[in-house]
């Protein structure tokens, strides 16, 4: 199997939607289906508004956050 992060993710949260996902120390909570959400708009943006396409690298720098992590699954979209 040859799965990115963001494929297994996929797979494990089907009928999960509104578990947690993500927790950041201050509290903030993001379910898979926000995950799914801004996963999809970033991706969005990255193939439509920016014209990357599938292959193409994306390099970023950011600080660490939830946002970060919905930019890196993606980019795996």
């Amino acid at each position: 199997m040859n799965a990115n992060l963001y494929t297994l993710l996929h797979e494990r949260f089907a009928g999960k939607l509104n578990d947690t996902c993500v927790e950041t120390p201050d509290g903030q909570r993001f379910s898979y289906a926000d995950l799914e959400r801004e996963t999809a708009r970033y991706a969005h943006v990255l193939s439509s508004e920016l014209g990357i396409a599938k292959g193409e690298r994306v390099a970023v720098q950011v600080e660490k956050s939830p946002q970060a992590l919905f930019l890196y699954l993606a980019c795996l979209r």
